[in-house]
């Protein structure tokens, strides 16, 4: 599934998948989707969130460490900025 356009979002690679957070299409959002680079032709997939994810959130710091994604702060909805 093909992220809605959006902005303020956070986007990194891991591998051969690129990986797109949060942001504000309409609202703000905790959606994380991946981008298969080695699939032919690439592949879009959206990933259901789990308990624990970050809130939705925008202008923030996203960045694969290794295998692992990493948030840090933003502003959010629910909390305000951190």
């Amino acid at each position: 599934e093909l992220p809605s356009p959006r902005h303020s979002h956070g986007m990194t690679g891991v591998g051969n998948r690129i990986y797109v957070f949060g942001g504000y299409p309409a609202s703000p959002t905790n959606a994380l989707h991946t981008l298969d680079t080695a699939a032919d032709p690439p592949a879009w997939a959206a990933h259901p969130s789990l308990p624990g994810e970050p809130a939705a959130r925008w202008s923030f710091g996203f960045q694969a460490v290794g295998e692992s994604l990493w948030v840090f702060g933003g502003k959010s909805a629910a909390q305000g900025s951190r």
